[in-house]
This record gives C-alpha cells, structure tokens and sequence, in this order.
C-alpha cells in the first residue's frame, strides 16, 4: 500500500484502533500480544489508525508496525461508528492476509479483518464493552446530542457484530465474561477468560529519588499515582476531592490529558489542595512515576482492566480500587486485587471510602509494603502475555508453550521505599 513499508506475509497481525507510535492501553495490549507471539517464534505485523496526514504517523523506520489512514469526510464523522470497519475493510485487503491469525483489539477491526480474509483465524482481544463504558462519559450518562446516539447506536451494533464473527473473544476475568454474556448471550461457547498480560519498566531506587525531588516532596510523603484520560468515566475528580480527607502527607499525581483536567486545577484549589496535586499531562514514559510512588488508585466507574493497576502491582505498589457493582460500578481488577491481597477495595459509591483506604496504607506503611510485595508475585506468575498467545495458538491448532514459572530478571529494584 502506498506509504506502507514493505512487507512479506507475517504469522500474526495485530489490529488496534489507535496510533501505534503513541502510547497507551490499545497499543500497550497489542504489543504485549505481539512480543508473546514472537517469543513463540511467531512473526508479527502490528497495525494501528490514525487520521493524522504526515507521512510519519503512517510509516515507521520499524517495519513490523504502522498506521492505515481512516479519517472522516467532513461532516461523516457524525456517522464515523457505522464507518469505520468497512474503511479498515478495503485496505485490509490490499493486504496479504496474515499466515495463522488477526488479533483484534477494538471490534472494527474484528469485523474488518473478517471481511477482508473470510478464511483466517480472528481473536478478539476484549478491551471493554462500550455499550457500558461509553455512558459513564456523558454528563448525568445521558446522550447530550442527537448525533452521539446515532453514533453511540452504530457502536452497539459494531460489539454484536463483533462478538458473532470472532473465532475466539478473550476476556481477562470472569466478571467481565458475565457482562459480555449479559450483552450478548450467544457467544457463550467462543468466549474464554485468561488473564492480561503487564510488560512494565524496570525502576531504580536512584530514580525514584530523582522524581520525588522533581516533585518536591520528601522521603516521608506518600505519593498516589493516577494515570488516564481525564474524562468523566476515570473520575480523577474524585480522587482529588477525598484527598482533602486524607493525611496531609498524600501528594496526587494524575497522568493524562483530556476535557475534566482544568476541574481537577479548580477542586483542588477549592478545597485548599493545590499543593499537594501534581498534573503532569500525558508521559511517553510512566516509569519514573511508578517509582516515585507509594501506591496506586483507580477512580473509574468503568475499567476493564485498567494497565495501571496491572503495572502497579508489577512494581511492588499496593493497588487501591473500586468494588465491582455493576451496573454502577465496572471493576475488573477488584476481585483479583481481593483474593490475592494486592491492595485495597473500596466502595465506589460512599463518600471517603477512597481517603480511608489510602489513610490505612499511610498508618501502616510495613503492611502495605507487603501488599504490594504479594501483588508483584500474583502478578508474575498471572498476568503473562504468553498465556493470551497459547488460546491465540489453539486456533490454529498449535499445542500451549510449555508453562514455566517466570523467574525474576537480575535488575535492579527500589530500595529503602516505604512501599515495595
């Protein structure tokens, strides 16, 4: 394809709706994918979107990813949901189709690969369900346009499709296998669970001395981490209002940009926290902030699995989240983060719940070191890409690789941190 570098036919094609030159959970899942495939000696092409029109955002120096070009017409981005997967569709199919497998990581691309290549084997990485998701975004989780329900009505319609045409829909946990269910029923029998997979950065004492002092907080501060979009579904708000609640130690540091972010600046203010709120905006590499952290807090009314929290338990942080309530209150992560004592649970819904729960981790910082120490451990032998690529694998036949527990890599870890 023009603008596309040259390639030959590869094992295994990942597709996900966003810039794969960016960061973020799409690209962060399809690259996970991609190197567990590699490791199985598996050759793989990575493919992203973009509207963007420079030549940099479509090819890369690294041939095994790049972008297709899906913009909108003027005044069709208003119908862009109905669109999207037959724009995929026609350039998928200038394409030479993958040799065993497509891994979709949005339903567009599920149903475009279809159309495309009727005979190879589609996975459908289930990122959410934005059925569910998307309401959490609009203000009272009312459409506020005519046009957004139409395009709201053309994203329910793509995650039916979706879930009929996949080979395979893999979920990370057995409460959202239940929401996909209740969504819809009919792909009960090509609907497995298998827990994500993390490749987090290797962090150092010395780094995080480094960003704590770029954060002008001392050793005795207890830094919670956020990380997202600043929407209304992550709800960074929250965490900023109970913060005014918690030991005056507590520094906020939020990563991410998006339309809420000037309403954390002003709450924060409001309540007399400014001081203690740090917002960064979006980092092209979140390990110095991990480091400099003491725990990590999820806000959202809807996450899947959220990288964050994954990754937070990775690094030894004691993980602070949501109980799931569904259908007020979508948390993936909170049953795994109950059974294996990786963290704390609190009530979404009930005010200063979140403050004391990071109140509990500040007044003993001995046991919350060893909640993020059992954290890292579930995480190890968990959350493993490898696994997600054996069901891949299975669809074409191939038996598992042989399961291993993973070992420690010798790198160098924290220490003398409250936390981890």
């Amino acid at each position: 394809m023009p603008g596309h570098p040259p390639f030959s036919p590869r094992d295994l094609y990942v597709g996900c709706l966003a810039d794969v030159h960016r960061w973020g959970g799409a690209t962060t899942a399809a690259t996970g994918m991609c190197g567990a495939a590699r490791a199985r000696g598996w050759q793989t092409l990575m493919i992203g979107a973009t509207s963007r029109h420079d030549d940099a955002a479509i090819a890369a120096p690294d041939p095994a990813r790049f972008n297709l070009r899906i913009s909108a017409a003027p005044l069709l981005w208003r119908i862009q949901s109905w669109r999207t997967a037959g724009r995929l569709a026609r350039q998928l199919a200038r394409l030479a189709p993958p040799r065993k497998a497509f891994v979709g990581v949005s339903p567009h691309w599920v149903i475009a690969a279809r159309r495309a290549w009727p005979s190879v084997c589609i996975a459908y990485l289930f990122p959410c369900l934005l059925a569910n998701c998307l309401p959490f975004t609009w203000p009272r989780r009312r459409t506020p346009t005519f046009w957004r329900r139409v395009d709201f009505a053309g994203i329910v319609r793509t995650e039916h499709l979706a879930f009929d045409l996949a080979d395979l829909t893999l979920v990370p946990t057995p409460q959202s296998r239940a929401e996909i269910l209740a969504f819809h029923p009919h792909v009960d029998e090509r609907l497995a669970v298998c827990n994500y997979g993390c490749r987090p950065r290797a962090i150092t004492a010395e780094m995080r001395a480094a960003q704590r002092r770029r954060l002008g907080v001392d050793e005795d501060a207890f830094v919670i981490f956020a990380a997202g979009v600043c929407d209304l579904n992550k709800a960074f708000g929250h965490a900023v209002r109970e913060l005014a609640s918690v030991d005056p130690r507590a520094h906020l540091v939020v990563l991410g940009a998006g339309p809420e972010r000037p309403e954390l600046t002003r709450v924060a203010a409001e309540l007399g926290v400014a001081g203690r709120l740090h917002l960064p905006g979006p980092q092209p590499d979140p390990a110095p902030w991990y480091a400099a952290a003491d725990c990590v807090a999820s806000t959202s009314w809807y996450d899947t699995f959220p990288n964050v929290v994954l990754e937070g338990m990775h690094h030894s942080r004691p993980v602070v989240v949501p109980r799931h309530d569904p259908p007020h209150v979508f948390s993936g992560t909170a049953e795994i983060v109950a059974e294996i004592g990786a963290g704390r649970v609190y009530d979404r819904r009930q005010p200063g719940a979140l403050a004391c729960a990071v109140n509990r981790l500040i007044a003993d910082r001995a046991a919350a070191a060893a909640l993020g120490a059992r954290g890292r451990a579930a995480a190890l032998e968990r959350f493993r890409w490898e696994r997600v690529a054996d069901h891949v694998a299975a669809l074409c036949g191939e038996p598992p690789m042989r399961d291993e527990q993973p070992r420690e890599r010798p790198q160098p870890q924290c220490e003398g941190v409250h936390v981890g």
